[in-house]
């Protein structure tokens, strides 16, 4: 069966991210981190989602929302 969901992690906290992630990878095409969810666990908290072997789509949107910026 081909998957084709991207999961959106639009939390601001690490451990709900993973859980939601954890339970949910076996449907998953990969997964969608935002802004929110970057900022708060940057670069070392990415590495974390490495395990579950997705496809990662790092979605910040810096200059697409104007109140973002």
């Amino acid at each position: 069966m081909k998957k084709n969901i991207f999961l959106a992690l639009d939390f601001n906290s690490l451990d709900k991210a993973l859980e939601v992630t954890h339970h949910t990878k076996d449907y998953l095409a990969g997964i969608k981190i935002g802004l929110e969810l970057y900022s708060a666990i940057g670069l070392k908290g990415l590495k974390e989602f490495e395990k579950f072997k997705l496809p990662i789509f790092l979605d910040t949107k810096i200059f697409d929302i104007p109140n973002q910026v």
